[in-house]
């Protein structure tokens, strides 16, 4: 007799009511015994997911069916899978020092369909990769990441885990502090933690090694490495550590003598070029695309001969004889002609890569050292041959400088000898270097160096293991993250563009409010009024800005959105202090996180409540902070505005008085020598129906005639006094 939960079978119905049967045969696992009971059941379209508990509770299996292939597979929920890391194992999942596993009660897929989601009982969430032919390219390019194709055959099994067997633990050292040393070398190549002894042990005192302390230089022997704290780390003397780099530089002398004295080993180099050579041969296969579309062949028309142009039938009927096209070279001055090769300089590239310290620490964690290199060895190899075109340059940064030379301009290596020389002297630095951080440092002059060359095209990549964030130069970087003073420089450095920014000013005067902007004319042939910072938000709201204008034009159309909206939903206009709060939660948004950056222009909102029947003025700040203010300036010349807006006592005047003050203001800080200016200017108050218009031209040219006659008063008027004198 067969058990009812021997098969799996799944009944499909179409639109003509046909039904496909589809049945598989469970998979025995004499491990599992007992009884097992479906729990949840979840399906897409490439398989069908089943959560099965036995009755002990001891395990849980994902049974998952693939109708196509009629095959079920089963992965194990169950306490071994949170072997490991015992902090882990706690902290995700808190029942497997139990015998009872959590139940799997929901199921959901994400990333379209590629992964699985199961929520347990204990609120615990796992990701699954269940898709066969995703795994089988996963694993693919995993043995091809760790040269273990020829290792493992398609058809063995494969266990892929973590289990911290390389990552090692924290250590107490057994010794003190003595001199630094090399150590002895154990021909068992046994572990040795916590001495000062044994070249190549870890978490010890004095010797070469890893994770300890007052070592001279690194030396990894392939054992789990632990780590002293710092505060352990603290206890070298300065004296000590002084030593150890005499001894580290000695060293790394040494070994940069051996490397320009040791043959190519043939061998080492594959090792490395297998690796690459897939990716070198695509790149070079790019840049040789990127030579020749220079000469490349195009349709020439207007033909006397070759295939009918299509675009050209109406002339042919007319009797025109130019109606073919055919491929060939254009005589046009704007290609150049096939053969002739243009006269430009190479783009110039430079590469700032890490051989700091941590790459040779890490190395045995997670390959980063031995990923860098093969990059190294890929832009080598495939920029060889493009001299003319590409000149690069490979400059390495660690704790001993932030500019390492590798490979110079105008220096490629001529062979692959000289690029296994390049690969070893990297190594080297990453042994031998002291420990430290030069990225910011790095980059700084990379981008210094390739500013100083002539190039078509120029380009620094810089490739670095640093957390920015705990050396303290994150901050600087970032607007999510703090400066120890509490600032946040990202968003003063939005401020800035403020500042060099042309001034806009605000004034609420008795019956309305004026808002004047100083627009600079980068150029003679700018056509006037289409340099435009003053805005209509609604009929009752104006907005001016200062800072970037294309930051600006989004706010515009933020603040907008805002109007429409609230109009929508509420029969009514938005009042002007709510429009002000709502845009300085829109900027402070962009202020919050590391992967976004502040708008670099403040606004002015200008309005008129038509429930209180009052106008209002506001200010939003890049940093998202709004104020509601009488008189107000932004740009290059606030301050200076600031004072005569209080000088003249402009906030008392009516907007037509006002309006003459704000143009003399902005013409009396404007240098006019640099750049010239046009004056915009606008108002919202009786004269314009208490909505928002620009200032007639006719008047505004008034306006500015009487603020230059009037700076031309006070100019006289001041050489007068000085005459007295």
């Amino acid at each position: 007799m067969v058990h009812p939960q021997a098969f799996l079978q799944t009944v499909e119905g179409d639109v003509n009511n046909h039904t496909t049967l589809r049945s598989a045969l469970r998979e025995h696992s004499e491990d599992n015994g007992g009884d097992r009971e479906i729990q949840q059941a979840w399906q897409n379209e490439k398989l069908i997911v089943n959560s099965v508990r036995s009755d002990a509770g001891d395990f849980v299996d994902m049974e998952v069916v693939f109708p196509e292939s009629q095959t079920i597979k089963n992965v194990v929920v169950g306490a071994s899978s949170a072997a490991g890391n015992k902090d882990e194992e706690s902290r995700f999942f808190p029942s497997a020092k139990t015998s009872v596993v959590p139940s799997v009660v929901a199921i959901a897929d994400t990333h379209n369909g590629r992964h699985t989601l199961t929520l347990q009982e204990d609120g615990a969430v796992r990701v699954w990769q269940l898709d066969q032919a995703a795994l089988d390219h996963e694993v693919k390019l995993w043995k091809k990441m760790y040269n273990r194709e020829d290792d493992l055959s398609t058809s063995s099994s494969l266990e892929l885990k973590v289990d911290g067997s390389r990552v090692g633990g924290p250590s107490t050292p057994k010794t003190g502090l003595d001199a630094p040393k090399y150590g002895k070398d154990d021909p068992n190549n046994d572990p040795h933690v916590g001495g000062n002894t044994w070249a190549g042990g870890t978490g010890g005192s004095d010797t070469a090694g890893l994770g300890g302390r007052g070592g001279p230089y690194r030396l990894d022997k392939g054992h789990p490495v632990h780590q002293v704290s710092q505060a352990k780390k603290d206890e070298v003397s300065a004296e000590a550590h002084a030593k150890a780099h005499a001894m580290a530089q000695e060293a790394l002398a040494e070994k940069l003598r051996e490397i320009d004295m040791t043959d190519r080993e043939w061998e080492t180099y594959q090792s490395y070029f297998t690796r690459v050579e897939h990716e070198s041969a695509q790149l070079r296969a790019i840049l040789a695309n990127l030579e020749s579309v220079a000469q490349e062949r195009n349709w020439l028309r207007h033909q006397s001969s070759g295939e009918l142009d299509d675009g050209k039938l109406v002339d042919g009927v007319a009797g025109e004889r130019l109606v073919f096209k055919r491929r060939g070279v254009s005589d046009s001055p704007f290609q150049a002609p096939a053969g002739y090769q243009q006269e430009q300089e190479p783009k110039r590239m430079l590469f700032v890569m890490d051989v700091s310290g941590s790459m040779y620490r890490f190395n045995g964690q997670d390959s980063r050292l031995e990923r860098m290199l093969e990059t190294s060895l890929m832009i080598m190899e495939s920029f060889d041959g493009f001299e003319r075109e590409l000149d690069y340059c490979i400059m390495g940064h660690s704790g001993d400088s932030p500019e390492i030379p590798f490979v110079e301009f105008g220096a490629p290596p001529k062979d692959r000898k000289e690029r296994l020389r390049v690969l070893q002297k990297m190594v080297a630095h990453t042994q031998y270097c002291r420990s430290g951080d030069h990225t910011v440092e790095a980059v700084e002059r990379g981008v210094q160096r390739v500013a100083a060359l002539e190039g078509d095209d120029r380009f620094v990549f810089v490739v670095s293991d640093a957390n920015l964030e705990r050396t303290g130069a994150g901050y600087d970087y970032s607007a999510g993250t703090f400066s120890p003073e509490g600032r946040i420089f990202q968003v003063e450095y939005a401020r800035k563009a403020v500042e060099n920014s042309g001034t806009t000013i605000g004034i609420k005067c008795t019956d309305g409010i004026i808002m004047g902007v100083e627009k600079t004319l980068l150029s003679k042939m700018l056509v006037p009024g289409t340099h435009r910072r003053i805005y209509a938000i609604d009929r009752h709201i104006g907005l001016s800005m200062a800072g970037l204008v294309a930051d600006g034009r989004q706010l515009v159309n933020r603040a907008r959105e805002e109007a429409l909206n609230y109009k929508k939903n509420y029969g009514c206009s938005i009042p002007p202090h709510l429009l002000s709060e709502r845009m300085g939660q829109f900027v402070h948004y962009y202020t919050l996180y590391g992967s976004i950056r502040p708008f670099g222009t403040a606004i002015m909102l200008a309005g008129y409540d038509q429930d209180e029947k009052k106008t209002s003025l506001y200010m939003v700040e890049p940093s998202g902070v709004t104020y509601s203010y009488r008189g107000c300036a932004l740009g290059k010349g606030q301050q200076s505005a600031k004072t005569e807006i209080e000088k003249y006592k402009i906030f008392d005047m009516t907007c037509r008085e006002a309006m003459k003050y704000v143009a003399k203001i902005l013409n009396t800080l404007h240098d006019e020598v640099r750049h010239p200016f046009e004056l915009e200017l606008s108002w919202i108050c009786a004269e314009s129906n208490w909505q928002h218009h620009l200032v007639p031209d006719n008047l505004r040219d008034e306006v500015n005639e009487w603020a230059v006659q009037s700076i031309k008063e006070d100019e006289m008027a001041d050489d007068d006094d000085d005459d007295d004198e």
